[in-house]
Protein backbone atom coordinates (compact mmCIF):
# COMPACT_ATOMS: atom_id res chain seq x y z
CA UNK A 1 0.00 0.00 0.00
CA UNK A 2 2.84 2.40 0.50
CA UNK A 3 4.53 1.93 -2.84
CA UNK A 4 0.57 3.50 -4.22
CA UNK A 5 0.47 5.83 -2.00
CA UNK A 6 4.19 7.10 -2.53
CA UNK A 7 3.47 7.27 -6.17
CA UNK A 8 0.09 8.81 -6.52
CA UNK A 9 -1.53 10.36 -3.23
CA UNK A 10 0.68 13.09 -1.42
CA UNK A 11 -1.40 15.47 -0.10
CA UNK A 12 -4.49 16.09 2.37
CA UNK A 13 -4.55 13.47 4.74
CA UNK A 14 -6.98 12.79 8.00
CA UNK A 15 -6.20 9.57 10.22
CA UNK A 16 -9.11 8.94 12.25
CA UNK A 17 -10.19 6.51 15.13
CA UNK A 18 -14.01 5.92 14.93
CA UNK A 19 -15.84 9.77 15.29
CA UNK A 20 -12.04 11.42 16.85
CA UNK A 21 -9.95 13.02 14.39
CA UNK A 22 -6.16 11.98 15.60
CA UNK A 23 -4.13 13.45 12.97
CA UNK A 24 -4.67 16.03 9.77
CA UNK A 25 -1.70 16.50 7.54
CA UNK A 26 -0.90 18.84 4.59
CA UNK A 27 2.72 17.34 3.59
CA UNK A 28 3.83 16.82 0.10
CA UNK A 29 6.54 15.02 1.35
CA UNK A 30 5.36 11.06 1.21
CA UNK A 31 7.89 9.53 3.83
CA UNK A 32 6.89 12.36 6.29
CA UNK A 33 3.20 11.43 5.51
CA UNK A 34 3.99 7.53 6.70
CA UNK A 35 5.63 9.16 9.64
CA UNK A 36 2.89 11.09 11.22
CA UNK A 37 0.29 8.36 10.51
CA UNK A 38 2.17 6.02 12.17
CA UNK A 39 1.95 8.34 15.07
CA UNK A 40 -1.33 8.58 17.83
CA UNK A 41 -1.31 12.53 18.01
CA UNK A 42 -4.68 14.16 19.38
CA UNK A 43 -5.94 16.80 16.80
CA UNK A 44 -5.58 19.87 18.73
CA UNK A 45 -8.46 22.74 18.88
CA UNK A 46 -10.85 23.65 16.97
CA UNK A 47 -9.34 23.34 13.42
CA UNK A 48 -11.04 25.59 10.50
CA UNK A 49 -10.54 24.13 6.75
CA UNK A 50 -12.26 27.53 5.28
CA UNK A 51 -9.84 29.67 7.30
CA UNK A 52 -7.00 27.52 6.89
CA UNK A 53 -7.74 27.32 2.90
CA UNK A 54 -8.87 30.60 2.26
CA UNK A 55 -10.78 30.89 -0.97
CA UNK A 56 -10.11 27.20 -2.00
CA UNK A 57 -13.92 25.40 -1.78
CA UNK A 58 -13.08 21.88 -3.24
CA UNK A 59 -11.20 19.44 -1.35
CA UNK A 60 -10.37 15.81 -2.17
CA UNK A 61 -9.42 13.97 1.67
CA UNK A 62 -8.02 10.63 1.80
CA UNK A 63 -9.26 9.06 5.80
CA UNK A 64 -7.76 6.05 7.57
CA UNK A 65 -9.71 4.38 10.04
CA UNK A 66 -7.52 2.08 12.56
CA UNK A 67 -10.44 -0.36 12.82
CA UNK A 68 -10.31 -1.37 8.96
CA UNK A 69 -6.01 -0.31 8.32
CA UNK A 70 -5.92 -1.56 4.94
CA UNK A 71 -8.87 0.29 3.80
CA UNK A 72 -8.95 3.62 3.41
CA UNK A 73 -11.51 5.72 1.62
CA UNK A 74 -11.85 9.14 -0.15
CA UNK A 75 -13.98 12.37 1.11
CA UNK A 76 -15.47 15.08 -1.03
CA UNK A 77 -15.75 18.94 1.04
CA UNK A 78 -17.40 21.31 -1.21
CA UNK A 79 -17.77 24.35 0.81
CA UNK A 80 -20.03 26.71 -1.03
CA UNK A 81 -22.60 23.93 -0.89
CA UNK A 82 -21.58 22.58 2.69
CA UNK A 83 -21.84 18.66 1.38
CA UNK A 84 -19.37 15.81 2.27
CA UNK A 85 -19.34 13.03 0.08
CA UNK A 86 -18.02 9.82 0.70
CA UNK A 87 -16.36 7.33 -1.77
CA UNK A 88 -15.72 3.78 -1.35
CA UNK A 89 -12.47 1.63 -0.66
CA UNK A 90 -9.99 3.84 -1.99
CA UNK A 91 -7.38 1.21 -2.10
CA UNK A 92 -8.82 -2.26 -2.62
CA UNK A 93 -7.07 -5.76 -2.25
CA UNK A 94 -7.81 -7.75 -5.52
CA UNK A 95 -6.45 -10.62 -4.18
CA UNK A 96 -9.64 -11.05 -1.39
CA UNK A 97 -12.13 -10.57 -4.04
CA UNK A 98 -12.52 -14.39 -4.26
CA UNK A 99 -12.32 -15.30 -0.23
CA UNK A 100 -15.94 -15.79 0.10
CA UNK A 101 -17.10 -17.51 -3.19
CA UNK A 102 -17.78 -21.01 -1.48
CA UNK A 103 -15.36 -23.33 -3.35
CA UNK A 104 -12.51 -21.88 -5.08
CA UNK A 105 -11.56 -24.96 -7.60
CA UNK A 106 -15.13 -24.00 -8.91
CA UNK A 107 -14.24 -20.28 -8.95
CA UNK A 108 -10.76 -20.69 -10.64
CA UNK A 109 -12.45 -23.39 -12.99
CA UNK A 110 -15.00 -20.96 -13.81
CA UNK A 111 -12.54 -18.08 -14.76
CA UNK A 112 -11.70 -19.69 -18.06
CA UNK A 113 -15.71 -20.28 -18.82
CA UNK A 114 -16.76 -18.14 -21.82
CA UNK A 115 -20.97 -17.15 -21.79
CA UNK A 116 -22.16 -15.10 -24.19
CA UNK A 117 -25.54 -13.18 -23.19
CA UNK A 118 -27.96 -12.43 -26.29
CA UNK A 119 -30.25 -9.70 -24.89
CA UNK A 120 -28.91 -7.03 -22.34
CA UNK A 121 -32.28 -6.26 -21.08
CA UNK A 122 -33.57 -6.79 -17.70
CA UNK A 123 -33.15 -10.50 -17.49
CA UNK A 124 -30.25 -10.73 -19.56
CA UNK A 125 -27.72 -7.67 -17.52
CA UNK A 126 -28.67 -9.56 -14.28
CA UNK A 127 -27.79 -12.80 -15.88
CA UNK A 128 -24.76 -11.17 -16.38
CA UNK A 129 -24.32 -9.60 -13.42
CA UNK A 130 -24.91 -12.96 -11.30
CA UNK A 131 -22.34 -14.69 -13.35
CA UNK A 132 -19.66 -12.47 -12.88
CA UNK A 133 -20.13 -12.44 -8.97
CA UNK A 134 -20.37 -16.25 -9.52
CA UNK A 135 -16.75 -16.31 -10.87
CA UNK A 136 -17.23 -16.36 -14.92
CA UNK A 137 -14.48 -14.86 -16.53
CA UNK A 138 -15.41 -14.31 -19.80
CA UNK A 139 -18.63 -13.03 -21.16
CA UNK A 140 -19.91 -11.48 -24.56
CA UNK A 141 -22.76 -8.94 -24.69
CA UNK A 142 -24.89 -8.97 -27.69
CA UNK A 143 -27.75 -6.51 -28.23
CA UNK A 144 -28.82 -3.43 -30.56
CA UNK A 145 -30.83 -1.27 -27.65
CA UNK A 146 -30.13 2.14 -25.49
CA UNK A 147 -30.69 2.05 -22.39
CA UNK A 148 -34.36 4.59 -21.70
CA UNK A 149 -35.62 5.55 -18.35
CA UNK A 150 -38.56 2.66 -18.35
CA UNK A 151 -35.73 0.09 -18.09
CA UNK A 152 -34.00 1.34 -15.06
CA UNK A 153 -36.27 -0.19 -12.12
CA UNK A 154 -35.75 -3.50 -13.38
CA UNK A 155 -32.07 -3.45 -15.27
CA UNK A 156 -28.99 -3.85 -13.55
CA UNK A 157 -27.63 -0.43 -14.81
CA UNK A 158 -28.86 2.53 -13.35
CA UNK A 159 -29.70 6.71 -14.36
CA UNK A 160 -26.43 7.67 -15.06
CA UNK A 161 -26.11 4.84 -17.93
CA UNK A 162 -29.19 6.40 -19.19
CA UNK A 163 -29.02 7.07 -22.88
CA UNK A 164 -26.09 4.66 -23.38
CA UNK A 165 -25.81 1.41 -25.34
CA UNK A 166 -27.16 -1.49 -23.18
CA UNK A 167 -24.02 -3.71 -24.45
CA UNK A 168 -21.66 -0.95 -22.77
CA UNK A 169 -23.79 0.07 -19.46
CA UNK A 170 -23.57 -3.73 -18.69
CA UNK A 171 -19.94 -4.01 -19.47
CA UNK A 172 -19.06 -1.42 -17.08
CA UNK A 173 -21.15 -2.75 -14.44
CA UNK A 174 -19.21 -6.06 -14.91
CA UNK A 175 -15.71 -4.14 -14.60
CA UNK A 176 -16.51 -2.43 -11.16
CA UNK A 177 -17.78 -5.74 -10.17
CA UNK A 178 -14.63 -7.30 -11.37
CA UNK A 179 -12.02 -4.90 -13.11
CA UNK A 180 -10.34 -8.37 -14.78
CA UNK A 181 -13.41 -9.08 -16.13
CA UNK A 182 -12.84 -10.54 -20.29
CA UNK A 183 -16.00 -8.52 -21.99
CA UNK A 184 -16.50 -8.61 -25.37
CA UNK A 185 -19.38 -6.81 -26.82
CA UNK A 186 -21.36 -6.60 -29.95
CA UNK A 187 -24.47 -4.23 -30.63
CA UNK A 188 -26.12 -5.80 -33.36
CA UNK A 189 -30.07 -6.92 -33.23
CA UNK A 190 -29.09 -11.03 -34.85
CA UNK A 191 -31.31 -11.53 -37.79
CA UNK A 192 -28.48 -14.16 -38.82
CA UNK A 193 -25.40 -15.39 -37.04
CA UNK A 194 -23.37 -13.65 -39.75
CA UNK A 195 -19.15 -14.55 -39.75
CA UNK A 196 -17.71 -11.92 -37.60
CA UNK A 197 -20.31 -13.24 -34.95
CA UNK A 198 -19.53 -16.75 -35.38
CA UNK A 199 -16.00 -15.45 -34.84
CA UNK A 200 -17.36 -13.93 -31.86
CA UNK A 201 -18.96 -16.74 -29.98
CA UNK A 202 -18.44 -19.71 -31.28
CA UNK A 203 -15.87 -20.95 -29.17
CA UNK A 204 -18.31 -20.21 -25.92
CA UNK A 205 -19.43 -22.43 -23.31
CA UNK A 206 -22.59 -21.72 -23.08
CA UNK A 207 -24.91 -19.76 -24.69
CA UNK A 208 -27.81 -17.54 -22.54
CA UNK A 209 -30.69 -16.24 -24.97
CA UNK A 210 -32.51 -13.65 -22.73
CA UNK A 211 -34.51 -12.27 -25.65
CA UNK A 212 -37.83 -13.67 -27.12
CA UNK A 213 -36.50 -12.54 -30.52
CA UNK A 214 -35.48 -15.09 -33.24
CA UNK A 215 -34.93 -18.25 -30.71
CA UNK A 216 -35.06 -20.60 -33.47
CA UNK A 217 -31.83 -18.89 -35.21
CA UNK A 218 -30.26 -19.26 -31.64
CA UNK A 219 -31.62 -23.06 -31.14
CA UNK A 220 -29.97 -24.03 -34.16
CA UNK A 221 -26.54 -21.97 -34.14
CA UNK A 222 -25.94 -23.46 -30.52
CA UNK A 223 -27.29 -26.85 -31.15
CA UNK A 224 -25.42 -27.42 -34.22
CA UNK A 225 -22.40 -26.25 -32.89
CA UNK A 226 -22.83 -28.50 -29.37
CA UNK A 227 -23.12 -25.27 -27.43
CA UNK A 228 -25.40 -25.79 -24.32
CA UNK A 229 -27.72 -22.84 -24.00
CA UNK A 230 -30.64 -21.49 -21.42
CA UNK A 231 -33.51 -20.20 -22.79
CA UNK A 232 -35.80 -17.55 -20.30
CA UNK A 233 -38.36 -15.22 -20.17
CA UNK A 234 -40.50 -13.70 -17.99
CA UNK A 235 -44.36 -14.04 -18.15
CA UNK A 236 -46.51 -10.78 -18.28
CA UNK A 237 -46.92 -8.45 -15.08
CA UNK A 238 -44.15 -10.76 -14.09
CA UNK A 239 -46.62 -13.50 -12.39
CA UNK A 240 -44.15 -16.31 -13.09
CA UNK A 241 -41.78 -17.23 -16.25
CA UNK A 242 -39.65 -20.02 -17.74
CA UNK A 243 -36.32 -21.36 -18.09
CA UNK A 244 -35.60 -24.08 -20.93
CA UNK A 245 -32.11 -25.26 -20.84
CA UNK A 246 -30.64 -27.42 -23.92
CA UNK A 247 -27.34 -29.40 -24.01
CA UNK A 248 -26.84 -31.23 -27.19
CA UNK A 249 -26.20 -34.94 -26.30
CA UNK A 250 -28.19 -34.76 -23.51
CA UNK A 251 -31.50 -33.12 -24.23
CA UNK A 252 -33.87 -32.44 -27.41
CA UNK A 253 -33.56 -29.02 -28.87
CA UNK A 254 -35.62 -25.64 -27.77
CA UNK A 255 -38.01 -26.30 -30.48
CA UNK A 256 -38.73 -29.36 -29.10
CA UNK A 257 -38.62 -29.29 -25.54
CA UNK A 258 -40.42 -26.01 -25.53
CA UNK A 259 -43.32 -28.14 -27.87
CA UNK A 260 -43.30 -30.65 -25.37
CA UNK A 261 -43.35 -28.16 -22.42
CA UNK A 262 -46.81 -26.61 -23.98
CA UNK A 263 -48.08 -30.47 -24.48
CA UNK A 264 -47.78 -31.82 -21.02
CA UNK A 265 -49.20 -28.86 -19.76
CA UNK A 266 -52.32 -28.63 -22.08
CA UNK A 267 -52.72 -32.48 -21.29
CA UNK A 268 -52.27 -32.13 -17.40
CA UNK A 269 -53.72 -28.99 -16.99
CA UNK A 270 -56.16 -29.18 -20.07
CA UNK A 271 -58.36 -25.99 -17.93
CA UNK A 272 -55.74 -23.45 -17.04
CA UNK A 273 -55.80 -20.56 -19.10
CA UNK A 274 -52.76 -18.40 -19.23
CA UNK A 275 -53.78 -15.16 -18.40
CA UNK A 276 -53.57 -12.53 -21.27
CA UNK A 277 -53.38 -9.25 -19.23
CA UNK A 278 -54.57 -7.92 -22.58
CA UNK A 279 -52.03 -9.46 -24.79
CA UNK A 280 -52.80 -12.52 -26.94
CA UNK A 281 -48.93 -13.82 -25.92
CA UNK A 282 -46.74 -13.00 -23.26
CA UNK A 283 -44.96 -9.59 -25.49
CA UNK A 284 -47.41 -8.20 -28.21
CA UNK A 285 -50.92 -6.64 -28.98
CA UNK A 286 -53.53 -8.58 -30.60
CA UNK A 287 -52.35 -6.42 -33.61
CA UNK A 288 -48.50 -7.75 -33.30
CA UNK A 289 -47.32 -5.03 -31.80
CA UNK A 290 -44.61 -5.80 -29.58
CA UNK A 291 -44.76 -4.40 -26.17
CA UNK A 292 -42.80 -4.37 -22.96
CA UNK A 293 -43.64 -6.60 -20.16
CA UNK A 294 -44.46 -4.84 -17.06
CA UNK A 295 -42.61 -6.13 -14.28
CA UNK A 296 -41.41 -5.70 -10.73
CA UNK A 297 -37.73 -6.46 -10.64
CA UNK A 298 -38.48 -8.40 -7.61
CA UNK A 299 -40.37 -10.71 -9.82
CA UNK A 300 -37.77 -11.04 -12.74
CA UNK A 301 -35.15 -11.10 -10.93
CA UNK A 302 -36.56 -15.06 -9.58
CA UNK A 303 -35.93 -15.61 -13.15
CA UNK A 304 -32.50 -14.58 -13.43
CA UNK A 305 -31.19 -16.55 -10.44
CA UNK A 306 -32.84 -19.82 -11.24
CA UNK A 307 -31.35 -19.31 -14.74
CA UNK A 308 -27.99 -18.70 -14.14
CA UNK A 309 -28.21 -21.48 -10.91
CA UNK A 310 -29.15 -24.04 -13.91
CA UNK A 311 -25.85 -22.16 -16.28
CA UNK A 312 -23.56 -22.68 -13.46
CA UNK A 313 -24.74 -26.47 -13.26
CA UNK A 314 -23.37 -26.80 -16.38
CA UNK A 315 -20.47 -24.50 -16.59
CA UNK A 316 -19.09 -26.20 -13.15
CA UNK A 317 -19.47 -30.34 -14.56
CA UNK A 318 -16.65 -31.80 -16.45
CA UNK A 319 -19.32 -33.57 -17.94
CA UNK A 320 -22.35 -32.38 -18.74
CA UNK A 321 -23.59 -35.95 -19.24
CA UNK A 322 -23.81 -35.50 -15.96
CA UNK A 323 -26.77 -33.92 -15.83
CA UNK A 324 -29.26 -36.10 -17.88
CA UNK A 325 -31.36 -36.73 -15.12
CA UNK A 326 -31.47 -33.17 -14.16
CA UNK A 327 -34.21 -31.25 -14.47
CA UNK A 328 -33.61 -28.87 -17.36
CA UNK A 329 -37.44 -27.11 -18.05
CA UNK A 330 -38.37 -24.88 -14.84
CA UNK A 331 -41.44 -22.57 -14.34
CA UNK A 332 -41.93 -20.03 -11.49
CA UNK A 333 -44.84 -18.34 -10.28
CA UNK A 334 -45.07 -15.44 -8.24
CA UNK A 335 -48.61 -15.77 -8.63
CA UNK A 336 -51.34 -18.07 -7.86
CA UNK A 337 -52.31 -18.40 -11.18
CA UNK A 338 -52.64 -19.93 -14.27
CA UNK A 339 -50.90 -23.60 -13.50
CA UNK A 340 -49.48 -22.58 -10.26
CA UNK A 341 -51.58 -23.25 -7.22
CA UNK A 342 -49.49 -21.55 -4.84
CA UNK A 343 -46.74 -18.08 -4.93
CA UNK A 344 -43.58 -19.09 -5.21
CA UNK A 345 -43.86 -22.39 -7.08
CA UNK A 346 -41.32 -23.90 -9.43
CA UNK A 347 -42.53 -26.90 -11.37
CA UNK A 348 -40.26 -28.86 -13.38
CA UNK A 349 -40.90 -31.22 -16.48
CA UNK A 350 -39.98 -34.72 -16.43
CA UNK A 351 -37.19 -35.37 -18.79
CA UNK A 352 -39.10 -38.66 -20.01
CA UNK A 353 -41.78 -36.33 -20.79
CA UNK A 354 -39.50 -34.11 -23.18
CA UNK A 355 -38.20 -36.02 -26.18
CA UNK A 356 -37.00 -35.19 -29.86
CA UNK A 357 -40.03 -34.98 -32.60
CA UNK A 358 -39.08 -38.06 -34.98
CA UNK A 359 -38.93 -35.15 -37.93
CA UNK A 360 -36.71 -32.40 -36.47
CA UNK A 361 -33.69 -31.41 -37.97
CA UNK A 362 -32.16 -29.29 -35.33
CA UNK A 363 -32.14 -32.86 -33.39
CA UNK A 364 -31.45 -34.93 -35.85
CA UNK A 365 -29.74 -33.12 -38.83
CA UNK A 366 -29.50 -34.76 -42.17
CA UNK A 367 -30.99 -37.89 -41.49
CA UNK A 368 -34.41 -35.77 -41.65
CA UNK A 369 -33.53 -34.96 -45.01
CA UNK A 370 -32.28 -37.92 -46.18
CA UNK A 371 -35.02 -39.65 -45.36
CA UNK A 372 -37.72 -37.26 -46.66
CA UNK A 373 -36.10 -37.05 -49.97
CA UNK A 374 -35.34 -41.22 -49.77
CA UNK A 375 -31.64 -40.19 -51.15
CA UNK A 376 -28.15 -40.59 -49.50
CA UNK A 377 -26.67 -37.74 -48.19
CA UNK A 378 -23.92 -38.03 -50.90
CA UNK A 379 -26.84 -38.04 -53.86
CA UNK A 380 -28.14 -35.11 -52.19
CA UNK A 381 -24.84 -32.97 -52.06
CA UNK A 382 -24.51 -34.17 -56.20
CA UNK A 383 -27.70 -32.90 -57.10
CA UNK A 384 -27.02 -29.73 -55.02
CA UNK A 385 -23.88 -29.52 -57.02
CA UNK A 386 -25.35 -29.84 -59.98
CA UNK A 387 -27.89 -27.36 -59.62
CA UNK A 388 -26.07 -24.42 -58.66
CA UNK A 389 -23.66 -24.92 -61.65
CA UNK A 390 -26.58 -24.87 -63.67
CA UNK A 391 -27.69 -21.30 -61.91
CA UNK A 392 -24.58 -20.22 -62.37
CA UNK A 393 -24.01 -21.30 -66.10
CA UNK A 394 -27.61 -19.29 -67.25
CA UNK A 395 -26.38 -16.43 -65.17
CA UNK A 396 -23.09 -16.14 -66.86
CA UNK A 397 -25.04 -16.86 -70.88
CA UNK A 398 -27.71 -13.98 -69.09
CA UNK A 399 -24.64 -11.44 -68.78
CA UNK A 400 -22.93 -11.96 -71.82
CA UNK A 401 -25.94 -11.48 -73.50
CA UNK A 402 -26.84 -8.51 -72.23
CA UNK A 403 -23.20 -7.19 -73.01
Amino acid sequence: MEETLRAKYKGLWVKVTKDVFIRLLVIDDAQKIFECLRTDCKFIGNFDLEEYFGNTSHWKIIVFCDEYQSLPFLLSYNSEKKIISRYGTYIFDMKRLKERIPSKDDYEFLSSKKVTIIGCGAGGSKDAEYLVKSGVGKIVLIDDDILQTENILRHSCQLDDLSIEKIYAVEDKLRKINPYIDVSTSRKNLDVIDSNTNKLIHDSDLIIVATAANEALFNEYAFSHGIPAIYSKVYPMGFGGEIIRVIPGVTPCFDCSHHFKEFIIQETMPEAEFPEYGTISYDSLSDGTPVPIPALAVDSDFISLIGVKMALDVLIEKDPKSLVNSSHIRLWGNKKEWIFNQPYQCISIENDSVKSIKNCIICHGNSVIEKELDKTSDQIDNEYNKILSQIKSTAHEEKNGNN
